[in-house]
């Protein structure tokens, strides 16, 4: 699978809650991003619904 890079903005308290979340998880913030995404395409794919 090729990685591509993206670049987002994020208010400061969505960073701060990722990077505790990170921490807490002993992930890097790229790794976590990826975790969360993969949960929610999965529960989208599973549930047939788009948010």
């Amino acid at each position: 699978m090729k990685n591509i890079e993206l670049k987002i903005r994020l208010p400061e308290a969505v960073k701060e809650w990722l990077a505790a979340r990170a921490e807490a998880n002993d992930r890097s913030m790229t790794a976590e991003v990826n975790r969360i995404l993969k949960a929610a395409q999965a529960a989208e794919t599973h549930t047939g619904a788009a948010q």
